[in-house]
């Protein structure tokens, strides 16, 4: 008797495996990817996904989460070297026609780009009549100037500008139409001051010092915790020399 053999199918195979992957795929989680749209003529892209993007994290709680290691979150950068450039971080809101504007900065601007020697000035603005002009700077000297671009000590505030303290429900106003400006006491006092600046009228004077009050150590001995505030002024045959007038000691 003549036994007859069946060929077996060579794509049953196959098919079985074809299965058994869709099945495998199938039943494991799917991946959530972030998708992007293609650019458009202006080469702008957007996420398309919903929800929150973490960098550094699985868990972000608000639209962009940063988690640096190093302290360093984030780095905005301009590639430019020249003298006044900046780079900005703006705040934008929308304004009553609901475009979008913005309304405040934080610039970083080059003062000096001298290779290992660089310097910079961190200078805010806000929006005044719809452009963003600038109200307070950080120079690479340290010192602090409001309403001015050239702050000549560790805090001055413009002419014309106001220096209110306030405590509780009572409030005093100095410096009204004067310069403000914290100093260091010269001499052998160790303190801090407050200088009167202002313009004489007709005189083509500018900055000129009229008055002071200066508060700090007694004199300049280690273990004396003394202090002292003194009231200076200037008179018209000596301008910017001030005089004490009077003292507490």
């Amino acid at each position: 008797m003549k036994t007859t053999r069946r060929r077996s199918n060579g794509a049953a195979p196959f098919a079985a495996c074809g299965l058994m992957l869709v099945a495998l795929c199938l039943s494991r989680p799917t991946d959530v990817r972030a998708q992007w749209t293609t650019p458009d003529a202006n080469q702008n892209i957007h996420n398309t996904n919903t929800g929150k993007v973490g960098i550094g994290t699985t868990n972000p709680t608000r639209p962009l989460e940063v988690l640096a290691s190093d302290g360093q979150a984030m780095r905005v950068y301009r590639n430019g070297n020249f003298a006044d450039w900046g780079v900005m971080i703006g705040f934008a809101l929308n304004n009553s026609s609901n475009a979008s504007v913005d309304y405040a900065g934080v610039h970083g601007q080059i003062v000096t780009n001298t290779a290992g020697a660089h310097g910079g000035n961190l200078l805010f603005t806000t929006a005044t009549s719809g452009s963003l002009t600038e109200k307070m700077r950080i120079t690479s000297a340290g010192y602090v100037g409001i309403g001015t671009t050239s702050p000549t000590s560790a805090l001055t505030l413009a002419n014309g500008s106001t220096f209110t303290i306030q405590t509780g429900q009572v409030h005093s106003t100095l410096l009204s139409a004067a310069n403000l400006t914290m100093i260091n006491v010269a001499g052998t006092t160790l303190g801090a001051s407050l200088v009167f600046q202002g313009n004489r009228a007709n005189s083509g004077y500018t900055g000129t010092t009229f008055a002071r009050i200066r508060a700090g150590k007694e004199n300049s001995t280690d273990d004396n915790g003394n202090g002292a505030i003194t009231f200076d002024t200037t008179n018209n045959s000596a301008l910017n020399s001030l005089v004490e007038r009077m003292r507490i000691d």
